[in-house]
């Protein structure tokens, strides 16, 4: 049920913001288009929560980290996350 899926994306999506205030002190603000891609990526599939937390991984986590690695982001910036031309863009926002 596509419902269900979004709460779970939006619930496994909020631990990530979450972690990020608390370990980085970095807010996080995933716009629409992030959140209709990572939909996409797990439209179809019925295993419940364990695919959304794979998506979230792969598309979110993975280039947060990449990103927060190669980037000087300072304490209490505001990072947002979305997605166009087939690509995940995060960017510092003031």
């Amino acid at each position: 049920n596509s419902t269900s899926i979004e709460s779970i994306l939006r619930l496994e999506s909020d631990k990530v913001k979450e972690k990020l205030k608390k370990v980085k002190e970095i807010d996080l603000v995933i716009r629409k288009s992030m959140f209709t891609h990572l939909l996409k990526v797990v439209e179809g599939d019925s295993d419940g929560a364990r695919p959304v937390k794979s998506a979230i991984k792969k598309e979110l986590e993975t280039p947060l980290a990449v990103y927060i690695n190669s980037n000087y982001i300072p304490v209490g910036s505001k990072l947002v996350a979305s997605y166009a031309n087939e690509q995940v863009k995060l960017v510092l926002s003031s």
